[in-house]
This record gives structure tokens, C-alpha cells and sequence, in this order.
């Protein structure tokens, strides 16, 4: 039994008691290799050699004669490579996005220390007016 017929036997298996259904398992199986690799720089040059290593082979005299079929495959070399790129621009974005929240957070926790110092200090200024207002406007004081 091959490594593929021992891996299909056990996604059936594992799938038919599943309860998401049978495609799950081999979704979760091209998971451990999606995005993060497909978007990434070293993916993105190995695409570009890999196409033109099929462009040289796909020249004039290539082993396919229909015309434009070259300018075919360059449209569909920069389709996967917007691809890659548009990945690696998403994953940049949130990375861009964690640290603005972990900024955030930051000046949020220190705000709120400032606004309760500011608090506390509020009512102990009120209350030392009251206790002014006291001593200053006493029926004694008034009188005079």
C-alpha cells in the first residue's frame, strides 16, 4: 500500500465520522501548506523560474504551435503572481494591523490611568473648596 492509498483510507475514514462532511480532511491536509507559503518571496521566485523554464521550452519552436499561446502563459504567469503578491501584501497588512492595536492598547491603558490620577485629583480639589468655603463663609465672616 503506497503512502497516497494509506492517507485516502484514512481521509475517508476520519471523514465519515465527521461531522463537517467529507472534504474537510483533505482541506486541512493543503492547509499546512497554503498561504503562508504560497505568499511568500521564496515562492514568488521559484514561480518566476519555474514559468520561464517553461517559457524557454515553449519558444518558437516549442511543444505547443497554436500562435499566442506564449502571451497566454505570461498573462497566466502574472495572474499567479499577483496572487503571491496580493498574499504577501495581506499578510503585511496585518502585521501592520496587530502592532497599530498592541499600540492602541497602549495609549489606552495609559489614558485611563491619567483620566482616574485626574479624577482622584478633581474630588480632592473639590473637596478642599468645600472645606475653604468652610471656614470662609461662616455667619462671622458675613456679618462684617
Amino acid at each position: 500500500m503506497t503512502n497516497y492509498e494509506s492517507w485516502k483510507q484514512e481521509s475517508v475514514a476520519s471523514a465519515s465520522c465527521s461531522p463537517y462532511g467529507f472534504g474537510v480532511v483533505p482541506r486541512r491536509a493543503c492547509g499546512r501548506c497554503g498561504p503562508q507559503r504560497y505568499g511568500s518571496w521564496p515562492f514568488v521566485f521559484v514561480f518566476v523560474a519555474i514559468m520561464g523554464i517553461w517559457a524557454g521550452f515553449n519558444g518558437n519552436t516549442g511543444f505547443d504551435p497554436y500562435p499566442f499561446i506564449l502571451l497566454n502563459l505570461f498573462l497566466s504567469m502574472l495572474a499567479g503572481m499577483q496572487g503571491a503578491i496580493l498574499l504577501i501584501s495581506a499578510k503585511r497588512a496585518d502585521a501592520i494591523s496587530s502592532e497599530v492595536a498592541v499600540h492602541t492598547l497602549d495609549n489606552t491603558n495609559q489614558l485611563r490611568q491619567l483620566i482616574e490620577a485626574n479624577t482622584a485629583l478633581t474630588e480632592t480639589v473639590a473637596e478642599l473648596s468645600r472645606e475653604i468655603h468652610k471656614h470662609v463663609c461662616t455667619p462671622e465672616h458675613t456679618a462684617r
